[in-house]
């Protein structure tokens, strides 16, 4: 329902006498952009915002003709007769125009105030209207506020990617940095994923990417190496503190989407901060989360159990050969006669012969059947 049929656009004394200095021409467009302002604090932009009966209705409560559409009553912006009534209805009310000044002011409003609250745009560009009412400033056009919603939301991002830049030592700017690098004495940091030429290693963060797979003993060890590459980054544990988990993981899905070469050809400080919060939160899945905790767990249950059932397989495996006397055991590593020729023959005491044939004094004196050292 509009706002005439709302009791809202009924002309008060003051109202009658105003348009009734008006010219003819003006009886009609005059009192509607008085009283749509009147109720929203703003004028009407298409014509779709005019109630084709309520102004009918007023035309006829004015005495003038009513128009056959409502177009004509929006007047061209290059219209200076219709820019006068809207400077005039602004005075009445109290508010004025929006200024470059006042656009920038907003901005900074909506970065120090408004996006703590939300990140929805929409919801942003409701508050900065409302903020404009309540400093009596005509609330600029939607495409003015969706420029400086955005503006606003970039400079706020910057804002808290240079804070966290900031408490990343240079130790840790360089670890981030060596992430997006293929491994190999001619990594040139130009290869993308799956195209990694002159027989380079793809970047560690792909690697840090990948799942963990199936459990067994080897993914088990891979995941423990991902989780050493996160620890050796050695991030701090209040670096995001200031950040909800929707920020972080924005970043982890930016980096989990883009190759590392598109990564490098962002600025330094949200680069390091992006791989920043994808490590932060590649580590709380391995080492924090339930489900990161489970499947450690289950991963070193599956480990212990392969390592037991081949211990228990090659034992049985012994037992048979032994059965058929084809187990002889490990092969010899000291050669017994020479042993016994070196102290018979030359009379080499153990240290010598352990010398001599490579092996420790203590397996010496075992062979020899003596434990007696010399001082």
């Amino acid at each position: 329902m509009s706002a005439i049929h709302e009791g809202i656009w009924d002309l008060v004394p003051a109202d009658r006498l105003l348009v009734e200095a008006k010219r003819w021409t003006n009886r009609l467009r005059f009192p509607v952009m008085l009283l749509f302002f009147r109720a929203r604090d703003r004028f009407p932009r298409v014509a779709a915002e005019l109630d084709g009966a309520a102004v009918a209705e007023l035309a006829r409560a004015l005495g003038v003709p009513e128009p056959s559409i409502a177009e004509p009553l929006l007047p061209d912006a290059a219209d200076r007769t219709a820019e006068r009534q809207r400077a005039e209805i602004r005075t009445l009310f109290g508010f004025r125009e929006a200024s470059a000044a006042d656009a920038a002011a907003l901005g900074t409003w909506l970065r120090d105030k408004a996006l703590t609250r939300t990140r929805d745009p929409v919801e942003l560009a409701a508050d900065a209207e409302a903020k404009c009412r309540a400093l009596r400033i005509e609330p600029p056009t939607p495409d003015r506020i969706a420029r400086i919603v955005r503006t606003a939301m970039r400079a706020y991002e910057e804002g808290r990617i240079a804070a966290v830049h900031a408490r990343l030592t240079p130790a840790m700017r360089v670890s981030l940095g060596a992430l997006l690098q293929p491994a190999g004495p001619k990594a040139t940091g130009d290869a993308e994923d799956g195209a990694v030429p002159d027989g380079r290693v793809d970047a560690p963060l792909i690697y840090l990417r990948a799942g963990p797979g199936r459990s067994s003993v080897a993914s088990l060890r891979e995941e423990l190496a991902r989780l050493g590459t996160i620890r050796w980054i050695g991030l701090l544990a209040e670096l995001f503190t200031d950040w909800s988990l929707q920020d972080l993981e924005a970043c982890r899905q930016r980096v989990a989407v883009e190759a590392p070469h598109e990564l490098r050809r962002h600025p330094d400080a949200a680069r390091h901060v992006w791989l920043a919060a994808y490590v932060h939160l590649r580590g709380r899945a391995v080492t924090y989360t339930a489900a990161g905790k489970a499947f450690l767990d289950m991963l070193g249950v599956f480990a212990e159990f392969k390592t037991n059932l081949r211990r228990e397989l090659q034992l049985e495996g012994i037992k048979a050969a032994k059965a058929l006397g084809i187990y002889k055991g490990r092969k010899p590593t000291i050669d017994l006669v020479e042993l016994r020729r070196l102290r018979d023959e030359e009379k080499l005491g153990p240290t010598a012969i352990a010398r001599r044939l490579g092996i420790g004094r203590a397996s010496v004196y075992c062979v020899l059947g003596t434990h007696k050292q010399p001082a």
